[in-house]
C-alpha cells in the first residue's frame, strides 16, 4: 500500500523513514526552547518557509514526516495539514491538524486579517494610524 506523504513523492514502506529520523531528522530541530512550544526546522527550506527533508534522493515536507511519525499518514484526497500555530518551520506534531484543503484556505485568511488588525492597533497606539 503507497501512502502520501506530501505532493512531491509516494512512500512505499513509512518505517524506511522512520529508520533515518533518529540519525539525521532530530538534528535539524530545535525544540524546548520556546514559550510558544514550536519545534524549528533548522535544515533546508522551500521558498515558502516549509521545512525540506532529504532522503535517498527525493525529498519530504518536514511537517509532513514529523506528523506521520508521531499520528501517521495525512489521508490522500483533499486533506492536507494546518500549523495551528502559523509557523510554516514548526515540525512539532501537536501544531499540526490534518484538515481539508478548504478550511486551511479559510483559517489563512481569518490568520492575515487578525494580523493587519493586529497591526493596525499597533500603529494606532503609536499615534501613526
Amino acid at each position: 500500500m503507497t501512502t502520501r506523504l506530501d505532493g512531491f513523492h509516494d512512500i512505499d514502506d513509512g518505517s524506511v523513514v522512520v529508520e533515518v529520523l533518529p540519525e539525521r531528522f532530530w538534528t535539524k530541530i530545535l525544540a524546548n526552547q520556546f514559550a510558544n512550544g514550536c519545534w524549528y526546522w533548522c535544515g533546508s527550506t522551500s521558498k515558502d518557509g516549509y521545512g525540506r527533508f532529504s532522503w535517498k534522493g527525493r525529498t519530504y515536507g518536514a511537517h509532513r514526516v514529523s506528523f506521520w511519525k508521531f499520528h501517521g499518514v495525512v489521508p490522500t484526497g483533499n486533506y492536507e495539514l494546518d500549523h495551528l500555530c502559523n509557523n510554516r518551520c514548526c515540525v512539532n506534531p501537536a501544531h499540526l491538524e490534518i484538515v481539508s484543503h478548504g478550511l486551511n484556505m479559510r483559517r489563512a485568511r481569518q490568520r492575515k486579517q487578525w494580523a493587519a488588525e493586529d497591526r493596525a492597533a499597533l500603529l494606532a497606539s503609536r499615534g501613526v494610524a
